[in-house]
């Protein structure tokens, strides 16, 4: 790589390089001696989460820690770590709330929680908690799985751990005619009649669907769902998961095109998609997100210029293997194209 330097240039650069080599080994032999048994590493915090009165240990993520001071020797260590990955699921209802405990000689001067959907998703929110060591906040996310960061500094430095999250649907429903079977009934609905279907209009988002009195309409902040009341005894884990579950999310950006990237954070060209439909009589393209039974399918369906709405249909590919209550399992793809078949845009509200 030397080739094209003059001879004094190159034997510079070798000085350079001889002294820095030097440099650092001199640099991992002090920091060797000052987290040695004599002057070990300071206690680092530790960040645990309860729900339900069960303690979840988080995943160290980066820190940035010092070493005790002495007379001879002192710093840091600090360590960086993308996503701390937890093996441990936690599983809440939309509004639950989690407690915090800190493991800390003191209290964090800040301290901020982050969340993304899990795995491959842009953050979802990012909100600061307070400076106790024991703190409750609430998840007030869309059904989904998430990776959650928790952040907090101190004077001495700072450290994160990472947990994961998967968030069910809030137990709010439109009522249901109790006069016929219960919905947790284990006989199979009819799916080709539509008798007794009820319409759900969402004057916010601005459409309109049908759907059977038997499912459940969902509203937490920022989307609207469809789901079924009856989980299955499916899990991957100790993730729950529900036979029907579409959600839709309203979006907005410059254009169809920009809407899409920031949504999916991939470009919108073919290749990348993974097809179309018509939903609404609009051109919807789609993609596939997550894996197993989490996978799901995901729309954009075009509603002005600068408007969209997002509408994920949770497929569950393992419902399969599971012991199903309400629908036979050969039925519910058929039955989520029937709803979606419903499906049209109206005026909005606001």
């Amino acid at each position: 790589m030397f080739q094209n330097f003059k001879p004094e240039i190159k034997l510079f650069l070798l000085v350079v390089a001889f002294i820095a080599v030097v440099v650092s080994v001199a640099g991992i032999l002090v920091l060797q001696k000052s987290i040695s048994r004599e002057n070990p590493l300071s206690v680092l915090p530790v960040m645990r989460l309860e729900h339900q009165g069960k303690t979840y240990d988080g995943v160290q993520g980066s820190y940035c820690w010092p070493v005790p001071v002495s007379e001879k020797a002192g710093g840091a260590i600090c360590v960086d770590k993308l996503f701390p990955q937890s093996s441990e699921t936690i599983t809440v209802r939309q509004g639950d709330e989690l407690v915090l405990s800190i493991d800390a000689a003191k209290p964090p001067q800040t301290l901020t929680a982050s969340t993304l959907a899990y795995p491959d998703q842009p953050p979802g929110k990012t909100f600061s908690l307070g400076s106790e060591l024991t703190q409750s906040f609430q998840i007030d996310h869309p059904v989904d799985t998430y990776f959650l960061l928790l952040f907090g500094t101190w004077e001495e430095g700072d450290i994160s751990y990472g947990f994961k999250i998967d968030v069910q649907p809030q137990q709010v429903s439109t009522p249901v005619d109790t006069s016929g079977p219960a919905p947790n009934s284990s006989t199979p609905l009819v799916i080709n009649s539509m008798e007794g279907w009820q319409t759900y209009s969402n004057g916010e988002f601005g459409f309109e669907v049908n759907y059977p009195a038997n499912l459940m309409i969902i509203e937490p902040r920022g989307y609207a769902g469809i789901v079924s009341p009856k989980y299955t005894s499916c899990e991957e884990g100790t993730i729950l998961v529900q036979e029907i579950n579409i959600t839709f999310v309203p979006r907005e950006g410059k254009s169809y095109k920009d809407i899409w990237e920031t949504t999916f954070t991939f470009p919108f060209e073919e290749g990348y998609y993974d097809g179309s439909e018509l939903i609404g009589g609009k051109k919807a393209y789609y993609t596939f997100l997550g894996s197993g039974i989490l996978e799901r399918k995901v729309y954009l369906v075009p509603q002005s210029h600068n408007r969209a709405l997002q509408i994920d249909v949770h497929t569950r590919k393992g419902l399969s293997e599971c012991e199903s209550n309400f629908l036979s399992t050969d039925l519910v793809v058929d039955f989520i194209d029937q709803i979606l078949a419903t499906f049209r845009f109206a005026p909005t509200t606001n």
